[in-house]
């Protein structure tokens, strides 16, 4: 099966990503894979993995977005927040299926949860694991695509926010 170049090393995260919306602006540390340019909006970035079948590293995509989110992050009803992202992907033309999973632990001021489902790419069924955060007014979406057997779409989701660094506007 393809997976990471090395499954078990950390994702090599040496790009920035700075996306800008109506209540401030985040950052996040990304890998350094190809932006298609029509894909990245102010406040959506697009990054992709072509495949490599020599070195067994299979295609990926890893899609940020922030957006309006609830004026407190407090008390979250994550399933209205899950029926709003997949609401929001169809409206784009998009099938998303996700379920809402565990907490995530989130950088300081920030809430977080993980959701995983599937969407489809062309033909093909593949894995979504992302992860949403909250900041207050501000919600944040890291999205792994990949490989339904591609061990590595998880870890990355979770690598990246991990670093999501938000500077709310004054």
């Amino acid at each position: 099966s393809l997976a990471w170049a090395d499954a078990s090393a950390a994702p090599d995260l040496r790009n920035t990503v700075k996306l800008t919306g109506d209540h401030g602006n985040v950052t996040f540390r990304t890998p350094e894979w190809r932006t298609p340019k029509t894909e990245t909006g102010k406040a959506t970035a697009v990054l992709e993995r072509a495949p490599d079948k020599a070195k067994k590293i299979s295609f990926g995509l890893l899609v940020l977005a922030i957006e309006e989110g609830p004026d407190t992050n407090d008390d979250v009803d994550w399933e209205k927040v899950r029926k709003n992202i997949v609401g929001g992907a169809k409206a784009s033309g998009s099938e998303l299926s996700l379920k809402v999973g565990a907490p995530f632990t989130a950088p300081s001021g920030l809430v977080g949860r993980r959701l995983s489902g599937t969407t489809m790419v062309g033909e093909r069924t593949v894995k979504v694991e992302m992860v949403a955060l909250l900041a207050p007014k501000i919600l944040m979406t890291v999205s792994s695509v990949g490989r339904m057997d591609d061990v590595g779409v998880a870890e990355l989701a979770t690598a990246v926010a991990t670093t999501a660094s938000v500077n709310p506007e004054p």
